[in-house]
């Protein structure tokens, strides 16, 4: 995030947006990365309440997902649902010194992120059932017709090389764009291509027991339905193992991940 945007959120559109979701304790501070994330309580119960930036997302990007995110909630998927203010709105805008933020409020996810040691086959099975649940549901999902389609996974700020790498990395940059090229042309279709969460590492969901409740669907566009797969992947094995066993934990992952993933929908 950079240092303009830090400096135009100030207490007081903080104490804006509390107010209009009518939360009831002093907020504290989580992080700030993407978005300034804050943990509240609303009467009794734990929330997180979410700013974020114009140059990050406009209020009806936000409002995209939050559609999608409680159609998915209200469809038995174990994640963390938005909550609406008295005026019945899932988002408030507040204007700032530079651009505008979009304030929004989610219940909180019982339970705690998983340690090293935390996660067990058990977890593997229960990330791919939560994952084709989502996969599945996202094939008969169509977004509200007053409200904008999440970007396609190539619109996304992140996938802009040049914005990202210096000119020294020209022969880097040439090959990032020649594999995007490559895929845009790949086939899609509602039995490989959807909506996604795309960022499902450990960071973004809780453990509480052997369950698992996904959180943070900022990030949610459209994408081939393996990126989903391919991030818990590369994520568990890159955080939690030491290379002499990771070829171990591999398999076992994926031969639960896909196990449980299998009992909702299927993929080629």
């Amino acid at each position: 995030m950079e240092q303009g945007i830090h400096d135009a959120f100030t207490p007081e559109l903080l104490t804006q947006a509390c107010n209009f979701f009518g939360t009831t304790s002093e907020p504290k501070f989580i992080r700030y990365f993407e978005n300034f994330v804050y943990d509240v309580l609303r009467d009794e119960m734990d929330c997180i309440l979410r700013l974020t930036h114009s140059s990050h997302r406009i209020p009806d990007q936000v409002s995209s997902e939050i559609s999608w995110l409680n159609y998915l909630c209200e469809n038995d998927v174990p994640a963390s649902p938005a909550l609406r203010a008295a005026t019945g709105s899932y988002v408030f805008r507040m204007n700032a010194s530079k651009g505008y933020f979009t304030a929004s409020l989610f219940q909180k996810a019982t339970g705690t992120h998983a340690t090293e040691l935390d996660l067990n086959s058990e977890h593997y099975l229960k990330l791919g059932q939560v994952i084709g649940k989502i996969q599945n549901l996202s094939k008969s999902y169509k977004t509200p017709w007053h409200l904008p389609p999440r970007n396609h996974w190539y619109e996304e700020s992140y996938h802009n090389a040049q914005a990202h790498l210096p000119t020294s990395d020209a022969a880097i940059i040439t090959l990032i764009e020649k594999h995007i090229a490559k895929i845009k042309t790949w086939k899609t279709g509602p039995e490989n291509y959807g909506m996604i969460h795309s960022d499902a590492h450990p960071g973004n969901f809780f453990v509480d027991g052997n369950d698992i409740t996904l959180f943070d669907f900022d990030d949610v566009h459209q994408s081939f339905y393996v990126c989903d797969a391919v991030t818990i992947f590369w994520s568990v094995l890159t955080w939690r193992t030491e290379p002499e066993n990771r070829r171990e934990v591999a398999a076992e992952l994926q031969r639960q991940f896909w196990k449980g993933y299998n009992e909702h929908t299927s993929i080629d």
